[in-house]
């Protein structure tokens, strides 16, 4: 990206040192070294370079080829640099196809004036006469800077339709080209490497690969920003399309040129098409991708068949044809250079082996996720613009293509006359099927895992059963319960008499009946509610105007408010910044603004109403109502798309200050759906489908700008990734966990330590962006727990006894290096990391006591922390869990979910202590055994001895570590942690709608410890995927 150092495109001392240049290779890749020319400056090709200026004109009068027609056959001998001769292609490119396209129907001919000269000069560049990749792309642009990989620097030179769509289409391939080019010496020194078995370079330059395929896919992305689907599809793409597979489009026979002698030649060409980038292709040859389509247009043909008819080109080899010469056989040098495919294929005898296959598998993937991306562009600016009906009297790619009669996608044709959607799936499968090929392996059968069916249904405060998904805490607070209580304490978590739920908050006075009557608003306590809003929704959400104060404060200064939604708006802003201080007022304001919101919904919507009911489920959330929570807003997330926030060029139409406001305004939503979606584990209101919204910003330098809505929108995108890939597939995988642990790790490589440093060093009066970057990093340490946690809950089955043995040590026969314990300790590690740096902010008093996205990710921590204490991963652990119950006890004060949370992790803590106590005296008694034989001793009976000191352990004067690990006396509160667990605890709670297997609490005698796990797991299997300490250290990245 911009403000990165391009590093040089040749080493010193490399074999291949110097001879990129005579491939016409630049620093810029397969760019020119720099900006085209951007006109002949011969006054003898005037006449040319005059029609090419008015283009756009000509084209919307339909006088394009009358222009045309006037113009002389002009010489190609005042035609010097090779800069002139491409300049000349590039011309004469745009004029053909305007002529051919430009007017009611298609033109079969083209006139000498252009057909002469473009023979000529295609003749001398070894190029097609038709509007190639590098006439529309590599050689038509400028920029405002020497760095050709900043998009917004970038313009085209030259256009069909005049429009800022269409330079931005152009620009987009530009900016991936120089983008990619760092990656053409990369990845020539790890060809050359294979010969040495280099593995380090090799591996090396594979993830260096597979980021920059993540960084073109995100070039790719911004297509969205600034060209319309509807004008590239009517407006553009029929000027890119050639005259091969054009009979429909009115060129069944292709184009007749003449030549210079008079000779008339029918040509049937390809049209510009992003399969002609040699970047792409040297992707495919340096991984060794094999592509077996022609992409012949019908049904049945190559196209979407895995092999060729006999006879036919390969699309991919005949393409090569219409790349600057250079290109084509810089292509066919590197063919002969080696094969990563076959270097990967070698039996895995090493862990370098087994490394290098993992690099070469995510690289595959990620290409392949890139050709996806393309896909999904494709159905946006081609599938879905065809099903409207064209009302047009041309005929063109656009209006042959506009389906009215509603034939299949798998009709359409390509500019390139290619069979679009079969030919784009296919080559995008056989990208993803070269990576899974390593090794003759299924995949698919070796290297997936089932996931453990974590989904309830939950009792509420009434008694009604409620959903709560695989993926939330409170589920895998249930799949622990049964651990523990079949395996170590049958009595753990045993449920007394309460009226609490964990879902919903009964007693809360969101529920009381409304007055009627307006509140009252005490301008002296404006500022303080409003700077405790400003505070708790920062990282999560940006549902106001910067200036709402000052709104607010002249708002309540008026003799009467106004009824309307911006009084709604202004109420639900002091309800949620009382609602820490005075719960009656809050409950007041918030009912009036309900009320409010609900009298306007039937009316105009605006993005008013989409404020009021997100800031309703903001409300909930924060008074631990998140079934209402969840229920308002989807009249928020529905209203949103009526107004269409989703979409960044609609809102960029009403200027630039409310363009910013409603992109924050969907961000907000998306960081408030996601984070329901994933603590509740239900299916989310919005999705990212057809949202053009960017959710990341680059300053003038080209680095990240600091904005924590956007490190919320980024990370938990990356969450719901897991939930989609992982927890509902119900499958995870090695390449899976890759994938996503490399998300992650950009992640954090880019956000972690700004928001370290600001939690670090934030002084006590900013608590705002403090609070934004605990929000952010908390979600960050989730999403880490989400991912690993199978492995950890596997760990932990596989260490645990059986409750009817003794009580032996923890299972230890896997090594701790290997690939399952490092997962389940980077499971470990971000709960540990997370429930530090909460507490820390809570002794500093930064937080506010009702964070429920902060609660609800401790909560998983907590239960990460119990289990892995429990699991013998280290008695450091008790340290960190003491953290977690610190910081949940210091919610609980205002939070009942954090007080029903805190009891949880308190009996967890003490079951885990009590079963390590007991493991130690058996290990103890043990060893006495052994030694009385030496003297004659005369050990204590077992179970008296192991009685007594369980007993003593419950005595007052016991010291025992506090939160931070310093020795206190076991006072009454820390008495709690050892007492009978969940005495204050829910049985609704614990009333599984779908219940757990009826004799999970029944002892498993008579099964060994593999058929114990797989009860728990459903035979879940890990050792396959994890063979040869194979493993992804997310720990490292924390």
């Amino acid at each position: 990206m911009p403000g990165r150092t391009q590093p040089s495109l040749v080493t010193k001392g490399s074999a291949n040192e110097g001879f990129l240049p005579s491939y016409n290779i630049s620093k810029n890749g397969f760019l020119p070294n720099r900006a085209p020319l951007k006109r002949l400056t011969s006054p003898y090709y005037a006449p040319w370079e005059l029609v090419l200026d008015d283009l756009p004109s000509l084209i919307k009068e339909r006088a394009i080829r009358e222009a045309v027609n006037r113009v002389q056959v002009l010489s190609t001998g005042r035609l010097h640099t090779e800069e002139e001769w491409r300049r000349a292609y590039v011309v004469l490119s745009f004029l053909a196809h305007a002529y051919i396209w430009g007017g009611d129907r298609a033109s079969e001919v083209l006139p000498p004036a252009i057909s002469v000269p473009f023979l000529q000069v295609s003749e001398h560049l070894d190029l097609p006469p038709v509007a190639t990749y590098s006439a529309l792309n590599l050689w038509n642009f400028t920029s405002k800077g020497s760095d050709f990989r900043d998009l917004d620097k970038l313009q085209a030179l030259h256009t069909f339709s005049g429009t800022e769509d269409e330079s931005w289409f152009y620009s987009v391939s530009v900016a991936m080209e120089a983008e990619g080019a760092y990656i053409i010496p990369v990845m020539l020194r790890a060809l050359e490497a294979i010969g040495h078995r280099d593995y380090l370079t090799i591996i090396k330059g594979l993830d260096e690969m597979a980021a920059c395929v993540g960084a073109l896919g995100r070039l790719l992305d911004r297509m969205y920003e600034r060209c319309d689907p509807m004008v590239f599809y009517h407006q553009i793409r029929p000027y890119l399309a050639g005259s091969k597979n054009m009979g429909a489009a009115g060129l069944p026979n292709g184009v007749l040129y003449q030549d210079e002698d008079d000779v008339l030649i029918w040509k049937q060409l390809r049209g510009g098409s992003n399969g002609q980038s040699s970047l792409i292709q040297f992707f495919d040859v340096v991984l060794g991708v094999e592509h077996t389509s022609s992409g012949i247009v019908g049904r049945g043909s190559s196209a979407s068949c895995p092999g060729t008819s006999k006879g036919a080109t390969r699309f991919h080899e005949e393409v090569r044809s219409y790349m600057p010469p250079g290109h084509r056989e810089f292509l066919e040098h590197v063919s002969q250079m080696g094969s990563l495919k076959e270097f990967a294929n070698e039996p895995a005898v090493s862990d370098e082996q087994t490394q290098l296959r993992r690099s070469f598998q995510a690289v595959t993937k990620a290409l392949g996720d890139f050709r996806n991306r393309h896909m999904q562009i494709v159905t946006r600016y081609i599938i879905v613009p065809s099903r409207k009906q064209s009302q047009a009297s041309r005929v063109n790619l656009a209006t042959t293509s506009s389906r009215s009669d509603q034939r299949p996608a798998e009709e359409l044709t390509g500019t390139g006359g290619t069979a679009l959607i079969p030919f784009l799936k296919q080559t995008r499968d056989e990208t993803y099927l070269t990576g899974m090929a390593i090794s003759g392996r299924d995949v698919s059968a070796e290297e997936e895992a089932d996931v453990p069916r974590e989904a309830r249904l939950l009792c509420d405060a009434l008694g009604k059963l409620i959903f709560i998904g695989d993926c939330a805490p409170l589920s895998l607070f249930q799949t622990v319960r049964q651990i523990v209580t079949s395996r170590v304490d049958p009595n753990a978590f045993a449920p007394q008499t309460s009226r609490v739920s964990m879902l919903e908050n009964a007693t809360s006075n969101v529920l009381l009946p409304f007055s009627g009557k307006e509140p009252h608003v005490d301008a002296a306590r404006v500022k303080r509610l409003v700077s405790v809003f400003i505070s708790v929704t920062s990282g999560l959400v940006d549902l106001v105007d910067g200036n709402i104060l000052d709104e607010i404060l002249r708002w309540a200064s008026e003799k009467e408010t106004p009824k309307d939604a911006v009084s709604a708006i202004n109420y639900l802003v002091l309800a949620v910044g009382s609602q820490s201080t005075d719960e009656g007022f809050a409950a007041e304001y918030f009912q009036y603004a309900k009320t409010l919101a609900f009298s306007f919904l039937g009316g105009d919507l605006g993005i008013e109403t989409v404020q009021a009911f997100a800031l309703i489920t903001l409300y909930m959330l924060r008074a631990c109502q998140i079934n209402g929570a969840f229920l308002f807003f989807g009249i928020a997330a529905r209203a949103a798309y009526s107004i269409g926030l989703h979409r960044t060029e609609v809102n960029s139409r009403f200027g630039i200050e409310i363009h910013a406001q409603r992109d924050r305004l969907w961000k907000s939503l998306r960081v408030l759906d996601l984070f329901l979606s994933i603590s509740m584990g239900r299916p989310p209101s919005m999705s990212d489908i057809d949202c053009t919204v960017p959710c990341r910003a680059l300053d003038a330098d080209g680095l990240e700008k600091f904005d924590l809505l956007n490190a919320s929108v980024q990370v938990l995108s990356i969450t719901e990734d897991i939930v989609l890939q992982v927890y509902s597939r119900r499958k995870i995988s090695l390449q899976l966990t890759e994938g996503i642990s490399r998300q992650l790790r950009d992640w954090a490589s880019r956000w972690l330590p700004r928001l370290k440093k600001i939690v670090a060093e934030s002084p006590c009066e900013d608590k705002a962006e403090t609070t934004g970057a605990c929000q952010a990093m908390s979600s960050y340490y989730y999403a880490v727990m989400l991912v690993t946690r199978p492995f950890l809950m596997y760990e932990l089955c596989k260490r645990l006894p059986d409750s009817t043995t003794t009580t032996d040590a923890p299972s230890t026969s896997n090594s701790d290096n290997s690939g399952r314990a490092r997962l389940a300790n980077a499971c470990i590690d971000a709960a540990s990391m997370m429930a530090e740096s909460v507490l820390d902010l809570v002794n500093r008093q930064l937080l506010d006591g009702r964070m429920p996205l902060i609660v609800s990710w401790l909560f998983a921590s907590s239960l990460v922390l119990g289990v892995g204490l429990l699991g013998g991963f280290g008695r450091i652990l008790e340290k960190y869990a003491r953290m977690s119950i610190a910081a949940l006890e210091y919610f609980a004060k205002n939070d009942t979910h954090a007080m029903q949370y805190t009891l949880i992790a308190k009996s967890l803590l003490s079951s885990a202590l009590k079963h390590l106590q007991r493991r130690d005296i058996d290990e103890r008694l043990r060893i006495t055994e052994s030694s009385s034989q030496l003297f004659g001793l005369m050990p204590k009976e077992r179970l008296h001895r192991e009685d007594s000191m369980l007993a003593d352990t419950n005595e007052p004067g016991m010291r025992t570590s506090g939160p931070l690990g310093a020795d206190v006396p076991l006072t009454s509160s820390t008495h709690d942690l050892f007492a009978s667990p969940f005495h204050d605890i829910d049985p609704a709670l614990l009333s599984l709608g779908c219940s757990l297997d009826p004799t999970s609490g029944t002892s498993f005698s008579g099964r060994d410890q593999q058929d114990q796990t797989d009860h728990v797991f459903g035979a879940l299997n890990l050792f396959p995927l994890l063979d040869g300490n194979g493993h992804i250290d997310l720990a490292h990245y924390l």
